[in-house]
């Protein structure tokens, strides 16, 4: 992806290298407690320029792709009012990126195009969060882009339902927050759109996901981020974690 980070090389305390290709999918596999969960985390932390005592990989080899035109391009969807807005809640105008996009150990730019996603976070993810006014303030949430994008919305509950035979939907209607509900969607006519009071109350009667199993959560918790953000480089730790079979190769 241009703007964004690519890594070319790992290099292990061993003495072990491994070579990584463009776009490419790579997978630790093992027994527990062989390091796999350990070994994300210290590549993660190695591009966020954090320096924890690493016990199994010696050096992360990357750099920057494409110019930093493309990066703004990518991160466009957290720019609000002349400052892009990072996951970290701190905010940068496009100077400060370029002088970090330029240091190829900068954090701040770095964190716009990785993310980490372990079985805890993707659980908690699909809490309902708060509502925003889309017009002052950018999306924080996945579940903001849905709100927001009919098409990501459509490929996105397709998935779903191919996973779990159910549909999973928006509530559009739900005052300060924005929860997602699984069953049979609705029906909507010209009398009774997604926020009507006939609609919503219908809707109000099927289970939220944050109420539903870990298998659901923990899918949705994957997805999400793959579907709605621009990361270059993900870390997803355990990715079959609560999935049966059929679940986990979707």
């Amino acid at each position: 992806m241009k703007g964004g980070i690519k890594i070319s090389k790992l290099i292990f305390k061993n003495g072990q290298q491994l070579d990584l290709k463009e776009n490419s999918i790579v997978l630790f596999v093992g027994p527990n407690n062989a390091g796999k969960s350990a070994t994300l985390n210290e590549i993660y932390d190695d591009l966020l320029n954090v320096k924890p005592n690493k016990k199994i990989i010696d050096d992360v080899q990357h750099h920057r792709t494409g110019s930093f035109e493309d990066f703004l391009s990518n991160i466009e969807p957290q720019l609000k009012n002349g400052y892009y807005h990072g996951f970290n809640g701190s905010t940068y105008n496009a100077d400060s990126l370029k002088y970090d996009w330029d240091n190829p150990r900068g954090r701040n730019a770095s964190q716009f195009v990785i993310k980490k996603i372990d079985t805890i976070s993707r659980l908690q993810s699909v809490a309902p969060p708060s509502s925003i006014n889309f017009l002052v303030q950018v999306p924080t949430h996945p579940f903001h882009h849905l709100q927001t994008n009919d098409k990501l919305n459509a490929e996105f509950s397709e998935y779903f339902k191919s996973a779990f035979g159910q549909d999973i939907i928006v509530n559009f209607g739900a005052g300060s927050v924005v929860p997602l509900h699984v069953g049979n969607k609705p029906e909507t006519n010209s009398k009774k759109d997604r926020v009507s009071t006939k609609y919503l109350e219908e809707l109000s009667h099927l289970g939220q996901l944050d109420n539903q199993g870990d298998g659901m959560k923990s899918f949705v918790g994957v997805l999400l981020p793959i579907l709605t953000q621009n990361f270059s480089i993900l870390f997803i730790d355990e990715p079959e974690a609560f999935l049966h079979p059929p679940q986990a190769s979707i």
